[in-house]
């Protein structure tokens, strides 16, 4: 039997994750405008339905059952789909951000106790599984903004052609930093440490004391 602590409505949930996915509500609309899209508010609907869910095996203990927005008949365009593969690629570095902020670090295993991920790692290497999670997640966001009545306009080819630039730049101007595990620290005689690099790329090989702060870059 498995239980868990977000089987709530929004308001009641933990203060942590109810910050996450407000945090991400607000980051996923700056992404659509920093994209070059142009977000318009058109008439909304008379009337926004939910999915009427079954009790069994929706309804829990603690009465609540989810209600989500009919998306059914909302049909994403080329354009559109192509917004949500851009925000499906951004939502594990906002997670991995908030991870991070909170004192989490790289491990090979989940271990909450140590604050341990095997998830943060870059895009390319984040479990299909989870991409897959992200790429729902983006969907079901671009079409509850269509359903509510929000336009979102593509930019144009040159505007376009400008911002992939500036986030290439970007993307090629940004790090990742991979901690060993703090029991390993030294704290006196003399020592050495091994890497194996089996990817291209620039990187920086260094070392800092034992409770520098996660964000901290080299």
């Amino acid at each position: 039997h498995k239980i868990h602590p977000c089987l709530v409505p929004f308001e009641r949930l933990p203060p942590a994750e109810k910050r996450y996915d407000i945090q991400l509500a607000v980051q996923t609309l700056k992404t659509i405008l920093a994209l070059g899209y142009y977000i318009s508010l058109d008439k909304p609907p008379a009337r926004i339905r939910n999915v009427r869910l079954p009790n069994e095996p929706f309804m829990q203990s603690n009465g609540y059952k989810p209600a989500p927005l009919d998306l059914s008949a909302v049909t994403l365009t080329p354009k559109m789909d192509e917004l949500v593969d851009q925000l499906a690629e951004t939502t594990p570095n906002l997670w991995a951000r908030e991870r991070i902020q909170q004192g989490w670090t790289y491990g090979l295993n989940e271990d909450p106790d140590m604050h341990r991920s095997p998830h943060l790692v870059p895009y390319p290497k984040v479990d299909d599984a989870i991409k897959k999670a992200n790429r729902d997640t983006a969907s079901e966001t671009v079409r509850t903004l269509l359903v509510y009545g929000y336009n979102l306009d593509p930019p144009t080819g040159e505007q376009h052609e400008a911002l992939l630039l500036e986030a290439s730049k970007q993307k090629q101007a940004e790090f990742r930093t991979y901690r060993a595990e703090k029991n390993y620290a030294v704290g006196s005689g003399k020592w050495h440490f091994e890497f194996e690099i089996l990817t291209a790329g620039p990187m920086r090989v260094g070392w800092a004391h034992a409770d520098m702060a996660p964000g901290m870059r080299l």
